[in-house]
């Protein structure tokens, strides 16, 4: 059985979690995950609007996604102990 598709309520949860995680990113990973991940656009268009090479974008997008992947695990791992469901607790507690 596939797993049921998010609510909209349920997108908009995580789009705050993802978002207060991904400004706590190192700055160059903030900018390349919401190109790349959240805006869509191609790792060709970042390559030149950033001048930098494929292969370097490419290194920036995998760190990006590594360091965001731990936060969320932290956090979720936060949230749940606490109970929570909104994804409001802050990483300090």
């Amino acid at each position: 059985m596939a797993p049921e598709e998010p609510d909209a309520a349920e997108i908009n949860v995580i789009g705050r979690c993802l978002d207060r995680l991904i400004l706590n990113l190192k700055s160059d990973y903030e900018k390349i995950i919401r190109a790349v991940d959240i805006e869509q656009r191609s790792i060709a268009a970042v390559t030149n609007e950033l001048q930098i090479s494929t292969n370097n974008v490419n290194v920036r997008l995998h760190r990006a996604r590594q360091q965001l992947r731990a936060r969320l695990e932290e956090t979720c791992k936060l949230c749940a102990r606490h109970g929570c469901l909104d994804c409001s607790c802050d990483s300090s507690g």
